[in-house]
């Protein structure tokens, strides 16, 4: 047993934890981890960076191969599949592609558009990028049950944008010139029955949908008195007659009319 001398030269006991064991053992336990766990930290980092190593040439042997291949191949197809590798890896640098086809790609300055992959799902021709953001948006867009894919203008070309656009700016407008004439023509027909006597008015088909439908909704009681009827539709005021407002009518047996007229005591 371990132990330790106080100033007074009094022997006393060592600390102990919890289990019974000394402190200075469950200290060299935990440096013994730290000190393995840092071991292991740095193997893995340099096997990280033997694979990332090894990556780097066979990706750099594979532009080397890409190179001689598309050597003398057309040069818009070249820049377009060139540009479209660039847009979709993130790991692809400028330097790469410009040893890649140096004479093709310039070291700085903007890349052509190039193909996404995708189609639009209006006219189906192909989508274009022109960054690696769209291209990371346009794979957002076409992701299955993405919350992007209810945005349908990140799934079309601009051309199709527009003419979608258009298309909804004319129903906009059309919407508007059958609005207005549909008021012109309640105006009318409005007018064509305050026109027309009370009596005749209340024999109208109008006022007929009008009292049907009230019926239905006071279930046909009375709104006063809860009776079953006979029952009439009351003008609470004139005012709108011909487009009346629900809260300008009121549901009466026909006692309860007579005593809204006056006529009973």
């Amino acid at each position: 047993m371990n132990e330790q001398t106080t100033h007074e030269g009094d022997a006393v006991e060592s600390p102990k934890c919890a289990e019974g064991e000394d402190v200075d053992a469950v200290a060299d336990a935990v440096a013994q981890a730290i000190r393995e766990f840092a071991v292991h930290e740095q193997e893995r980092k340099q096997s990280a960076e033997a694979v990332q190593s090894k990556f780097n040439f066979e990706f750099r042997a594979t532009l080397r191969n890409l190179g001689r291949s598309i050597a003398g191949a057309d040069d818009d197809a070249v820049l377009g599949a060139v540009a479209r590798m660039y847009y979709s890896h993130d790991f692809i640098s400028r330097s790469d592609l410009h040893e890649l086809v140096s004479d093709a790609i310039p070291a700085q300055g903007k890349l052509p558009d190039a193909p996404s992959g995708f189609e639009c799902i209006r006219c189906g021709c192909p989508l274009l990028v022109s960054s690696r953001d769209a291209m990371k948006k346009r794979r957002r867009a076409f992701k299955p049950y993405s919350k992007y894919t209810r945005y349908p203008n990140s799934r079309m070309c601009g051309g199709c944008i527009v003419a979608k656009n258009d298309e909804l700016n004319a129903y906009d407008e059309n919407k508007k010139a059958t609005t207005e004439c549909e008021r012109k023509e309640k105006l009318e027909r409005v007018a064509a029955l305050r026109a027309l006597p009370y009596a005749d008015y209340l024999q109208s088909d109008h006022w007929w949908r009008v009292r049907d439908t009230l019926f239905k909704k006071a279930h046909y009681r009375c709104d006063l008195c809860n009776g079953p009827g006979p029952l009439n539709v009351h003008h609470k005021t004139y005012e709108r007659i011909g487009c009346e407002h629900y809260e300008d009518l009121i549901v009466l047996c026909q006692p309860c009319h007579a005593t809204f007229h006056g006529k009973l005591k």
